[in-house]
């Protein structure tokens, strides 16, 4: 059960007394297992954690009630440079975090010339790591309206992760994945069944979501390397169908091909 930022620093709910409702609400009913508390607190307000000690009490006494449920409780926090982290109170906050036994994980977004640099990236995993904070998730940009500059393509983030993976222990190595369009879910970035880097369409199955459908993720069509196939997708609505069709169909075709080679074996 996630609980939106909003809702930890900010609004009517941020009393002490609104904070313990909820989470003992959660953790009362019986298929909840694990409650996640989302915020951007520890990089833009972290004084309310090191000044506000009614709402961190509050925090605290839900961390406890869990451990007695035998359920868990977490903080995930969205930092996506290392100059967010301030070298005072993101530390201060943090040890109050790790002083009432909250695991604290990182989700970062690749931004397009802001981190998608295996230096920027790795500076970044050494200073969560440095005040406890795991680095979890790196993912690619949503395809939402607005944000086509901000995003990059699929193969530039294969591309960070092989830069960047074996740096540092595996603990503090983040996933870097596609949160699929269409409800498909978070996948590891190189399970793609289908990429074409010329068309930048990639296809992803999720079996536990629906074992039938494939999901698409397109990169950005600027970083695509022919103009010819930026113009398509910029002026030419049945061509692009076309390619999603056909790569959707190529998907396909690998996909039961995989499937027949691993039972064969």
């Amino acid at each position: 059960m996630i609980i939106d930022g909003h809702y930890n620093l900010c609004g009517e709910v941020n009393s002490s007394f609104s904070y313990i409702r909820i989470g003992e609400k959660l953790l009362n009913i019986d298929h909840v297992r694990r409650l996640r508390f989302a915020t951007k607190g520890l990089s833009v307000l972290p004084m309310k954690i090191t000044s506000d000690h009614l709402w961190m009490e509050s925090l605290a006494k839900i961390v406890i009630k869990a451990r007695k449920l035998g359920k868990h409780v977490c903080v995930h926090t969205h930092i996506n440079h290392a100059n967010e982290i301030s070298s005072d109170f993101t530390y201060q906050a943090m040890e109050i975090m790790q002083d009432i036994g909250v695991v604290v994980r990182n989700q970062t977004v690749l931004l397009n010339g802001v981190n998608d640099h295996p230096n920027i990236m790795l500076d970044l995993q050494e200073a969560l790591g440095e005040v406890g904070i795991q680095p979890y998730y790196v993912y690619l940009g949503d395809m939402i309206p607005g944000s086509e500059n901000l995003r990059t393509s699929l193969q530039s983030l294969l591309l960070l992760e092989k830069e960047t993976r074996g740096a540092t222990a595996g603990f503090l190595t983040p996933q870097y994945v596609t949160d699929l369009p269409g409800g498909g879910g978070k996948r590891l970035a190189h399970s793609y069944e289908f990429y074409d880097k010329k068309t930048g369409i990639s296809v992803y199955s999720s079996p536990r979501v629906c074992r039938e459908k494939f999901f698409v993720y397109c990169d950005p069509v600027h970083t695509l390397q022919c103009e010819e196939t930026q113009k398509v997708w910029h002026q030419c609505p049945e061509s692009r169908n076309r390619m999603v069709e056909d790569a959707c169909a190529a998907a396909a075709a690998a996909a039961v091909s995989a499937r027949s080679s691993t039972f064969q074996l």
